[in-house]
């Protein structure tokens, strides 16, 4: 194989990775989209419950609450992971 030869081959190998990539990249930005006004929703959901929380609130919301935050806590962990 001669050199020129061997430099278009690589050539076409960097271009087909580069399209692969570029490919995925629109996905995973798709998707991180989708994960996140998934996590907002339940974000604006959190926040109502924490202004209902009060002395009064049952241990059983208190912990539909906390759990909620912890499920939110995760997501955002998981998306930051992902970049």
């Amino acid at each position: 194989m001669s050199f020129q030869t061997e430099l278009e081959t690589l050539k076409a190998n960097i271009v087909q990775q580069r399209d692969e990539l570029q490919l995925q990249l629109g996905l995973a930005k798709l998707e991180a989209r989708d994960e996140w006004h998934e996590v907002e929703a339940k974000v604006g959901h959190f926040m109502t419950q924490l202004e209902e929380v009060g002395e009064e609130t049952t241990d059983e919301v208190k912990r539909g609450a906390h759990q909620l935050g912890t499920e939110i806590k995760q997501a955002y962990e998981k998306l930051k992971a992902s970049f």
